[in-house]
């Protein structure tokens, strides 16, 4: 959507009109509502960007769109009636519930101030993909039961090599640069097509197979990689993983894909033999 002006008092919006069961392309329309008003609380912001996740096709699905739909946004303050640390005028980016529309309603808790590197339109395809795989990785770096990490999940390892089994797509471009940013010196990951390899490879990968061709875990030694951030989920990828994960490395399933898609996160999806770990490290 391209964000209509602050003074206007009606806006467009998407909405899930009737049937929504997959494919649900008829059941989206854009209406006309009128601009909405915050309460005290809330922020209103005017929405520049926003993307699409897994996530919001399963909402649509599910029939919870006929309000509005979507969540990352991007965008700038209109409104901030009790704001402690945001003003009018600021560009910030983070979550709105529903996001698709001109002006979205939301509180200061779900933003924060855009990075000034990010133009909007990028920004507003980072915050959940970017989260999901923030709070993933960190939490290699603890014991499941204990407090995530604060900084680098990785402080007390070096030389890891870590593999992102889906790398183009929005939780594994986050992942990659993630773990690059926190020291990793190996990153092996799955893409296709020449624009694949080159955006995966600008980001960080040090390794990279065409999934059209090559199973990645096929192509790697035994006892090779320390973590494994599987971001898609394809049935049975855990136990072509465990071969090439070093004794007490680690094994980090996203459940969407086919594993999702199957609502299960046993044996195929998740081996029933990880390595073992030392009660000391999760690394």
């Amino acid at each position: 959507l391209v964000a209509a002006t602050l003074t206007a008092p009606t806006m467009r919006a998407v909405h899930a009109v009737g049937d929504c069961g997959a494919p649900f392309v008829a059941c989206i329309q854009i209406v006309k509502l009128p601009v909405p008003t915050p309460s005290p609380s809330q922020v209103l912001i005017r929405v520049d960007a926003s993307s699409i996740n897994p996530s919001d096709v399963d909402t649509v699905e599910a029939g919870g769109c006929a309000r509005g739909c979507g969540a990352d946004v991007a965008g700038v303050v209109v409104a901030c009636p009790s704001c402690k640390s945001l003003k009018v005028g600021d560009s910030v980016w983070g979550f709105a519930q529903p996001a698709y529309s001109d002006f979205a309603l939301t509180t200061e808790e779900d933003l924060g101030l855009k990075p000034t590197s990010l133009r909007a339109l990028d920004a507003g395809t980072i915050p959940e993909v970017g989260l999901t795989s923030l709070f993933s990785l960190k939490r290699t770096g603890s014991l499941p039961g204990t407090p995530l990490p604060a900084g680098t999940p990785w402080k007390n390892f070096s030389n890891l090599t870590v593999v992102v089994t889906a790398g183009s797509g929005g939780t594994g471009s986050v992942g990659i640069q993630m773990a690059k940013a926190w020291g990793a010196k190996a990153i092996a990951t799955a893409t296709t097509g020449v624009e694949g390899f080159a955006f995966v490879r600008s980001l960080g990968a040090t390794y990279v197979t065409d999934y059209r061709k090559e199973d990645l875990f096929a192509s790697l030694p035994d006892d090779s990689v320390d973590i494994v951030y599987d971001n898609y989920g394809a049935e049975g990828t855990a136990d072509r993983a465990m071969r090439t994960i070093r004794p007490g490395g680690m094994y980090l399933m996203m459940p969407h894909g086919e594993c999702y898609e199957k609502k299960t996160q046993g044996p195929p999806c998740l081996s029933a033999n990880p390595k073992p770990v030392d009660a000391g490290s999760s690394c």
